[in-house]
């Protein structure tokens, strides 16, 4: 049997080639490699991303060294935040199992938060 980790590990490299290798660079993920890995693997925390802007920004979020494609580190790293981003909201509550879309309320209060302090960086 195959550790708990170690088969979300595995899962993640797995999801993430299965949507890499499908154009171009199997290494990377473009911009119509990640909408579609937005919307089929992620759309009960994102929502269906239907919106060409949000798409945008969430590829702008994950392309850290702007090159235009997501490549693997890029991708884990959001994962993570994600991750963690679930794991706070829970932190002191009584709650064990989630219901349904819970965590579409989650990312955006931590998007309004995250723009929050991006506008007073800016200030």
């Amino acid at each position: 049997m195959v550790p708990s980790v170690q088969q979300c590990m595995d899962n993640l490299v797995g999801v993430f080639h299965s949507y890499s290798k499908k154009e171009g660079d199997k290494y990377m993920l473009n911009y119509a490699e990640l909408k579609l890995l937005l919307n089929k693997e992620l759309s009960a925390y994102l929502g269906a991303c239907k919106n060409p802007s949000r798409v945008n920004e969430i590829m702008s979020d994950m392309d850290k060294n702007k090159d235009g494609a997501v490549d693997f580190q890029e991708f884990v790293t959001i994962v993570a935040k994600l991750t963690v981003l679930c794991h706070d909201f829970f932190v002191g509550t009584d709650k064990v199992s989630p219901k349904p879309g819970w965590m579409r309320g989650v990312f955006r209060v931590a998007g309004e938060e995250e723009h929050a302090e991006q506008r007073a960086e800016r200030n």
